[in-house]
């Protein structure tokens, strides 16, 4: 009897093993999932942000040639001048759209330089003010007519600390595009004042040997009830499809592996408040 009650116990252990392994198998595949969705939406945004000034390029390469082969039939001089004043003038226009392009792409690399997942001195203030620029743009190319005023204030004061940029960067940017959907969805929501003007504010400042960073908008906020879920795996105000619930559980997660802790502040009403900590080395 006893060894037939222990071979019925192995076999629920296997099942019990073979379970769990297919559970960690299916978050790894949705955290593999969070993660792609995030790249894809920055993907999207720099795509979009590349095709503005390549637009005007093209635009103006055109009407270049169009003004070259003007210039060569017209024989007044006068008329040649001010042909000429114009090519210059957009000779100039694609060389400050070719800039513009040169800085979205460097923006590009620099976000390819975030993905050894190694410690290494990172500034935090770079981190937020480029993932708060990629963040707007995958949002203004997923959302049609998106518009967002963004207030930017880093305090000069944070300095270089040791930790992982990329993971810094990815906790910043779930929380970052959490707040562009909550303002959306405010603006959208026929309730709302007609002169509601969606706002984020993201800022840095050292105090107290912390660095502190805050991401603030002014959409709908946050019930009480919700305030103690929020962090919880798959938990997700979203409509079904819109989220896996895992954004806000990851950041969480990402800052507390890295010594920091990050604080929920919220009214609903008014709008909500994230502020993320790390020890000042």
């Amino acid at each position: 009897m006893v060894q037939k009650r222990t071979e019925e116990l192995n076999v629920k252990n296997k099942e019990l093993a073979d379970a769990l392994h297919e559970l960690e198998l299916s978050l790894e595949k949705l955290v593999r999932q969070e993660k792609l969705a995030s790249l894809g939406q920055l993907t999207a945004g720099i795509a979009h942000e590349l095709q503005n000034p390549l637009n005007f390029v093209n635009n103006f390469a055109l009407l270049t040639t169009g003004l070259i082969t003007d210039y060569k039939s017209e024989q007044n001089a006068e008329e040649q001048k001010a042909i000429l004043e114009d090519i210059l003038a957009n000779v100039e226009r694609i060389h400050q759209h070719g800039t513009r392009a040169s800085r979205i792409i460097k923006r590009m690399v620099d976000h390819s330089r975030l993905s050894k997942g190694e410690f290494e001195m990172t500034n935090l203030n770079s981190i937020c003010k480029e993932y708060l620029f990629l963040a707007y743009a995958g949002i203004k190319s997923n959302i049609h007519g998106f518009e967002c005023k963004l207030i930017e204030n880093y305090d000069e004061k944070v300095p270089l600390i040791s930790t992982v940029p990329q993971d810094v960067a990815r906790a910043l940017l779930n929380i970052i595009n959490n707040a562009f959907y909550a303002l959306n969805d405010k603006k959208n929501n026929p309730e709302t004042a007609p002169d509601y003007s969606p706002q984020l504010t993201v800022s840095t400042k050292l105090e107290n040997e912390k660095i502190f960073i805050s991401i603030k908008d002014n959409a709908i906020g946050i019930p009480d009830e919700i305030k103690e879920k929020i962090f919880n795996p798959f938990f997700t105000t979203k409509p079904p499809g819109d989220g896996t619930g895992l954004g806000l559980s990851i950041s969480h997660d990402i800052v507390r592996n890295l010594n920091g802790e990050i604080v929920l502040k919220s009214k609903v009403g008014e709008g909500t408040e994230f502020v993320i900590s790390f020890p000042a080395q």
